[in-house]
């Protein structure tokens, strides 16, 4: 496996949803250490991460222990490769490409 993005379900309880954000940001450092300055980690929503595994698999494990702990679902998505975004520029003309789309190229590992 590559990569996986993992999505939190957002829980109606504020609290609790506010203690799974704090426990993401504490867990494994005494000092907050905010899950989205780690290497390898990509948030793409307020509960979506993307962890590249070939970088650092740990978050994954931090975000399933704190969503245990939180008792709060979740779920995971596996990419056996690496993850191909069609990026789109809103200002085409300016990127130099007349559509506006490409295809983000492979990190160098």
């Amino acid at each position: 496996m590559h990569s996986a993005i993992i999505v939190a379900t957002m829980s109606s309880d504020q609290q609790r949803w506010n203690n799974f954000i704090a426990e993401i940001d504490r867990l494994r450092s005494p000092k907050p250490d905010p899950l989205r300055r780690s290497v390898g980690v990509e948030q793409l929503a307020e509960n979506v991460w993307q962890v590249n595994f070939q970088q650092n698999p740990e978050p994954l494990a931090r975000i399933v222990s704190c969503a245990t702990q939180c008792r709060l679902a979740y779920k995971i998505l596996q990419l056996d490769a690496e993850p191909q975004w069609l990026r789109v520029d809103p200002n085409p003309v300016a990127s130099g490409d007349p559509t506006g789309y490409s295809l983000d190229p492979p990190d160098d590992d």
